[in-house]
């Protein structure tokens, strides 16, 4: 969606970008809650003690240069996501796989091919619709 965003708001000047923020909020601990926990105590201090240990460096206010930079209006960048947790940035990018392809595509196709379809080896990372849309007519070109 970043990325049909960002094509459509190019031709008006309109840059679109995405966080994946990573901070120590309320959210946060309800859905460590809700993971589980081993059933072994000694082994459930252990992860308590070291998850306190890294939520503690996850400091919310730590995401606002990201944000800051992604909106100012000489930000280089549009179509991107990007994660942000304890003063750490990073580039998350959705890949391509090589997949599977059957001219009359079936449920069955999909659940035996699954791991064809899953397979990274050989990805590439689509700068956008018209690169993923050129990818897939090349696919259906030779085959």
């Amino acid at each position: 969606m970043t990325r049909v965003l960002a094509a459509e708001g190019a031709p008006r000047g309109i840059k679109v970008n995405a966080i994946a923020p990573i901070a120590y909020t309320r959210m946060l601990t309800h859905s460590i809650g809700q993971a589980g926990a081993p059933d072994d105590a000694a082994a459930q201090a252990v992860l308590n003690e070291l998850v306190g240990q890294h939520l503690r460096r996850l400091n919310p206010a730590q995401v606002a240069p990201v944000a800051a930079f992604l909106t100012h209006r000489d930000c280089p960048v549009s179509g991107e996501i990007y994660t942000v947790g304890g003063g750490h940035v990073a580039r998350f990018f959705i890949g391509r796989t090589r997949g599977f392809r059957a001219p009359a595509l079936s449920v069955e196709d999909v659940r035996d091919h699954l791991d064809e379809i899953r397979d990274e080896a050989g990805y590439t990372v689509p700068g956008g619709p018209a690169d993923e849309m050129s990818e897939l007519f090349s696919t259906l070109t030779n085959s």
